[in-house]
C-alpha cells in the first residue's frame, strides 16, 4: 500500500463536494466536531484506521447521498480497496474496543444529524466537512510513526 493513500482519499472526498457553501454554514453543529480520538498504541493504530474507514464507508453507502454518483462510487471503491489491503495486514485480532467504541459513537452522531436534517444537501455538506477533518487528522496521526 502506498503511503499516499490518505491523499487519495482526501482527493476523492474533495471531488464529491469541493466547496462548503455559505448558505449551509448555519447548519454546522459544533457538537459534530470530533474531539481527537486518543492516539492508540502502535499495535492498535491499524485497527483504528480500519474502524474509521469502515464507518465512513457506511455513511456514504446509503441511497440518500445527494452527491455526484460517479465520484461517490470512485470514492467508495477507493475505501474498499484500502480496507481490503489493511485488513489483510492484520495478523491477529487486537484489543481496540475503546477506540472502536469512540469511533462508533462519533459516527453515530453524524447519522443522527443526517436523519434529523432529513438528509438535506446542507446536512451532507456538514458531514462531508466533518469527515474531511477526520481524514486529515488520521493522516497526520498516521504520519507520526
Amino acid at each position: 500500500m502506498r503511503r499516499g493513500f490518505w491523499k487519495d482519499l482526501l482527493r476523492g472526498l474533495e471531488n464529491l463536494n469541493p466547496v462548503f457553501s455559505p448558505e449551509c454554514r448555519s447548519e454546522y453543529d459544533e457538537n459534530l466536531i470530533f474531539p481527537t480520538i486518543s492516539r492508540p498504541e502502535e499495535s492498535n493504530k491499524l485497527a483504528l484506521v480500519i474502524e474509521i474507514l469502515t464507518r465512513i464507508q457506511s455513511i456514504f453507502s446509503v441511497p440518500e447521498v445527494p452527491l455526484d454518483s460517479r465520484n461517490l462510487l470512485m470514492f467508495l471503491n477507493k475505501i474498499s480497496e484500502i480496507l481490503s489491503h489493511l485488513q489483510s495486514c492484520m495478523n491477529s485480532p487486537l484489543d481496540t474496543h475503546h477506540h472502536q467504541s469512540a469511533a462508533r459513537e462519533k459516527f453515530q452522531k453524524l447519522k443522527i444529524f443526517l436523519r434529523q436534517k432529513g438528509n438535506s444537501g446542507c446536512a451532507w455538506e456538514v458531514v462531508h466537512a466533518v469527515i474531511r477533518t477526520i481524514l486529515q487528522e488520521a493522516a497526520i496521526n498516521h504520519a507520526r510513526k
